[in-house]
């Protein structure tokens, strides 16, 4: 099947195998190595000069992580990049996706700069994600056929920046649905823990698709406040908690408005989950706890790992530390770690966290391997560190500890994250009084210096601190005031109208 010469069929095939390595953002150099093809060839394919026989072929794709549907389906793609806005409306009626395709080509004048995006959107050709489909998956119901249309959609679209996503939406009728709107909230909800820019963008797709379902009032209803609670969560994570605020008093209006709508799927303990998280960041920690035993109360299983988790956390924030600990031992079964990665990893690290602080240090150490292994952002890694410290000192391996520790105060400065800076800090002093180095005080209040000099220490915490540098300049800091600094440090960064008072 090899040829040397150009022929229709040699340009077809070289197109749709230049698509298909577009859409995974390949250089020809990248593929031929994956493919252990040459790469003077490989562009001859591309340009349709040659063909490859089929064994090469199979290479291709297989290194592309494709099956030969895909070279059907790009080619569906180099017919609607080739249409004219003259051909749009006859295609437009079959497949609104496929003719915003040719349009948004026709308006770009290229249709190479748009070849990684407009396979996304109308090929369709990555297989759906496990985490897609959990997430569709809401509150632990089946995926109905709704949901499940929903996943498709998303899997076209979701590689296009807000602002096309925004344009889609608001043009093709097939994403008016509760279920793509919920399935944006989740994403959501999703990306918050990495980027509260996303999180907001896609809560904001979420509520334009909320207010374009059609028919039932009640549903659509329904929609906005579910929208609406996942846009003030992304608000929340963005700091703005006013607005947070005010987003969730209209999402509980628009929920309790659609009350009673026919077929509801949505999942309320999500909400109230939402809602408690914004309760903790304002410190309203008694209202975060009733809100996360409503939603356990209410929620289906699948929700119910998260709410413990969230409850520990709201333990820990009160101090009850070994209430946090048993909390999360109850949550363990209901956490799927393949299916949940980042929530089993909040779950691991928090329990050894917690262990490291109340002096089950042994339990702590036996979980450093596994939680080691789950981390994979920088912060996260230096929190975990801590705890290491922590773990080390003791178990009665002294130095090791203080290397840690000094390592991480230093990460905690470098990134000017001054309270845990201060906390890592008052740590320390105790390791080095329980040693009897009293030497070493005076040179870690002197390294409290910047903190001194920066916003985000609370006026009672900052006192605190002050007094540990007076006390330190003049010798007369013991065990029982750093111990009672860190104790006090711990509340007050959820406490911060909290006084000082050292132990006698």
């Amino acid at each position: 099947m090899r040829g040397a010469n150009a022929s229709d069929l040699g340009k077809d095939l070289g197109r749709r195998l230049a698509i298909l390595r577009e859409s995974r953002d390949l250089t020809q150099s990248q593929l031929a190595r994956e493919a252990r093809v040459n790469r003077g060839s490989l562009s001859e394919y591309e340009a349709g000069k040659k063909i490859p026989d089929l064994a090469t072929l199979f290479r291709l794709l297989e290194a592309l992580d494709y099956g030969l549907a895909a070279l059907d389906r790009a080619d569906e793609l180099c017919i609607a990049l080739r249409l004219t806005p003259k051909c749009r409306p006859s295609l437009g009626t079959a497949d609104p996706l496929r003719a915003r395709v040719a349009s948004l080509a026709a308006e770009a004048g290229s249709a190479v700069s748009r070849l990684t995006d407009a396979v996304a959107l109308l090929a369709g050709l990555e297989p759906t994600s496990e985490r897609v489909l959990a997430a569709a998956s809401a509150g632990g119901h089946p995926l109905p056929e709704d949901r499940a249309r929903a996943v498709e959609l998303w899997e076209r679209i979701r590689r296009y920046p807000h602002e096309g996503r925004s344009a889609l939406i608001a043009e093709v009728p097939d994403f008016h649905t509760w279920a793509f709107s919920e399935l944006l909230a989740h994403e959501s909800a999703e990306a918050a823990s990495d980027s509260a820019a996303s999180a907001l963008d896609l809560a904001q797709e979420a509520l334009e698709v909320a207010e374009r379902i059609p028919g039932d009032k009640a549903r659509r209803s329904r929609s906005r406040g579910y929208a609406r609670g996942h846009l003030g969560n992304a608000q929340r994570v963005q700091g703005d908690l006013d607005a947070a605020s005010r987003s969730f008093a209209l999402s509980d209006e628009e929920w309790k408005a659609g009350a009673g709508c026919a077929g509801d799927l949505l999942d309320e303990a999500r909400l109230l989950h939402l809602k408690a998280s914004l309760r903790t960041a304002q410190r309203l920690l008694p209202e975060a706890l009733e809100l996360v035993d409503q939603a356990l109360a209410t929620g289906g299983p699948g929700m119910k790992g998260r709410l413990l988790i969230k409850k520990a956390m709201v333990y820990a924030k009160q101090d009850e530390l070994s209430r946090a600990v048993t909390t999360l031992e109850k949550a363990e079964p209901h956490v799927d770690p393949e299916r949940e990665p980042r929530l089993w990893l909040c779950l691991r690290h928090n329990l050894l966290d917690y262990l490291s602080k109340i002096g089950r240090f042994q339990e702590a150490e036996e979980m450093l391997p596994e939680v080691k292994s789950l981390v994979r952002k920088e912060l996260d890694r230096i929190r975990l560190r801590w705890a290491e410290g922590r773990i080390a000192a003791g178990l009665g391996r002294t130095q090791q500890g203080i290397d840690h520790l000094t390592q991480v105060r230093a990460e905690f400065v470098s990134k000017k994250i001054w309270f845990d800076a201060a906390l890592v800090t008052m740590e320390l002093t105790v390791v080095f009084l329980r040693q009897g180095r009293t030497d070493m005080v005076k040179t870690l209040a002197v390294h409290l210096g910047p903190i001194f000099k920066a916003n985000g220490v609370e006026p009672e915490a900052m006192a605190a601190l002050i007094l540990f540098r007076k006390a330190a300049d003049q010798e007369k800091v013991t065990l029982d005031l750093a111990e009672s600094l860190v104790a006090f440090l711990r509340k007050a960064q959820h406490d911060p109208e909290l006084k000082f008072e050292a132990r006698n």
